[in-house]
């Protein structure tokens, strides 16, 4: 199949900005002209042309997948544990003395991501494969009735979904972390992403008629409100524990979202010194503290400038009249 060619990654988009309902601190930023396009995966299909040319059948898993962080790495971990050589092509390969995850380099620095076997990821089960061909990780979830991206590493589930978060200073001087929901184009996978032969997210053919449910991905944007008390007991027994709980169990356990819990140990990390990748809650709360300070400092600036000027037009009255 001829594929069609790729719309440019800078075509109209429409957006929708709303404050999250749970957070009024929370700005939630929508592509609308994505979220409810058509798009669906076609891999398995003439319509997937893989991202590699002449290698179809790896879709997008060619170069494996980088793995985002420490409980990225423990995810992957639990859910290999899941897996029977029935639903896993190189189990004894990916158990073997090399193992499932190599070292690599993302953006000049150290990273780990799944091994590449005889030219793609060694979780991507090839033609001819009883269990049939695709992720052995996607196929184990469906079989048992598990959400998919509660199993896959974070870069693999996300597709095409991309999300950022960012603090941004509004003109008041409030500060809001502003979360931003769009396509994941080419351009998500950095300087490499030019080069890819085909990407799906850009393709015509996979835009079917047939409506897409992003359902099992509501926790990109956000999950609902929790009480602060199940938040610090949520933590304290993840944090307390030795050796660690599955994240995923323990969140099944407690009746929260897996990425809501999930952002709360990141948070407690930051709390405590061990991550420089976001803000501590008291460094939080210290920005919004300034950041109140000086609206109300420019406030009052308004206010002083205002009296100053009438004062002023008083005086040259008197002035005048005199």
């Amino acid at each position: 199949m001829t594929p069609s060619p790729e719309v440019a990654p800078d075509f109209v988009r429409e957006w929708v900005e709303f404050l999250d309902p749970d957070d009024d601190e929370h700005l939630i930023a929508a592509d609308m002209r994505w979220l409810l396009s058509h798009w669906t995966c076609v891999f398995g299909t003439p319509a997937c042309q893989g991202i590699i040319a002449g290698r179809p059948d790896d879709g997008c898993c060619s170069h494996g997948a980088f793995l985002s962080d420490a409980e990225d790495v423990e995810r992957l971990h639990e859910s290999v544990k899941l897996l029977r050589p029935g639903d896993w092509q190189f189990m004894k390969q990916g158990l073997g003395k090399k193992g499932y995850i190599e070292e690599d380099e993302l953006d000049d620095e150290p990273a780990l991501r799944t091994r590449r076997y005889r030219g793609a990821c060694i979780f991507l089960n090839r033609p001819g494969f009883g269990g049939g061909i695709g992720c052995a990780l996607h196929a184990m979830a469906l079989e048992r009735g598990i959400e998919s991206l509660e199993v896959k590493p974070d870069v693999c589930w996300q597709l095409p979904i991309r999300r950022t978060q960012e603090w941004v200073e509004r003109p008041d001087g409030e500060q809001v972390l502003k979360t931003t929901i769009t396509e994941y184009d080419r351009r998500g996978w950095g300087e490499g992403g030019a080069d890819l032969d085909w990407y799906c997210s850009g393709s015509p053919d996979e835009l079917p008629n047939q409506v897409r449910s992003w359902r099992p991905r509501k926790g990109v944007m956000g999950t609902r409100k929790y009480p602060p008390e199940l938040r610090e007991r949520a933590v304290r027994l993840y944090r307390e524990s030795d050796p660690k709980p599955v994240l995923r169990r323990l969140a099944e356990q407690l009746n929260v979202h897996p990425e809501a819990l999930r952002n709360w140990i990141r948070q407690a990390e930051a709390d405590h010194g061990e991550r420089d990748d976001r803000p501590s809650t008291a460094m939080i709360e210290e920005n919004r503290r300034l950041a109140r300070e000086v609206a109300e400092l420019r406030r009052v600036n308004e206010v002083l400038r205002a009296a100053s000027a009438y004062f002023a037009s008083e005086i040259d009255q008197t002035r005048r009249r005199s």
